[in-house]
């Protein structure tokens, strides 16, 4: 979990201008970008929000709470079933 929240604050401070080219997160990363894309802005298309800018207290309480099952395991809980096993 503090890999997470380590790459969460190493792209917090990437720049977006379209001439540079994109952060590659090292490889305990990839995983994350999968879904929330390579500098963490999320994907509205999966609903993958963006993780960039939340806060790390936020980050690491809802990772804690997909981890112990508090989150992702209602039936209308879709997108929550999803990251569960991804946290």
């Amino acid at each position: 979990m503090r890999l997470f929240v380590f790459a969460v604050a190493m792209f917090c401070g990437t720049s977006s201008h379209a001439d540079e080219s994109p952060v590659i997160p090292p490889d305990e990363y990839v995983f994350c970008t999968v879904c929330h894309g390579v500098q963490l802005k999320g994907n509205p298309l999966i609903a993958a929000p963006r993780i960039s800018r939340m806060e790390t207290w936020y980050v690491e309480r809802q990772l804690h709470a997909f981890k112990k099952g508090w989150r992702g395991r209602h039936e209308r809980d879709l997108n929550g079933m999803e990251m569960r096993p991804m946290a």
